[in-house]
């Protein structure tokens, strides 16, 4: 039998993460464990970090196998698309796509919004790999899958 103290009833716990218990550290965080840290903040207000030294929340990441390792360090921006930024991992066999974003400073746009409407100065090469995007459709009954790759 488990005894609580009445006092106790109509308190909350206050089991919330804060974002010091979520941030990233590029340099020894695996991508998997990134992408978790991002995915437990993804709702409001998401995980604040930064790019190209600007403050943002990070939202939507994804894990992308490279073919090639890559020799950059971490957190470097490898590659965009219009869906999504490709940033390096500490892991050379995969990098992390982020998909949306949200920048503090913005009061008009106070929202998650996606990669290519943040305004984000982006100084490499787009298209080096492509973000994946499903679209599914219906026709007939039946579901089509349609990838954009």
């Amino acid at each position: 039998m488990i005894i609580i103290p009445l006092d106790s009833f109509n308190k909350r716990p206050s089991n919330h993460l804060k974002q010091r218990d979520c941030a990233i550290d590029w340099s020894l965080d695996s991508p998997h464990t990134i992408v978790r840290k991002i995915q437990s903040r993804d709702s409001q207000p998401g995980l604040l970090d930064s790019i190209h030294k600007i403050p943002l929340y990070l939202y939507g990441a994804h894990i992308q196998p490279l073919a090639t390792p890559s020799s950059a360090s971490p957190k470097t921006l490898l590659s965009h698309d219009k869906n999504a930024l490709l940033l390096s991992t500490n892991d050379p066999y995969h990098a992390l796509w982020i998909t949306h974003l949200k920048n503090p400073a913005n009061q008009q746009k106070p929202f998650k919004l996606p990669t290519n409407v943040t305004n984000i100065a982006v100084n490499v090469s787009p298209n080096i790999l492509k973000w994946r995007i499903l679209l599914p459709r219906r026709k007939s009954g039946r579901r089509y899958d349609h990838c954009s790759w």
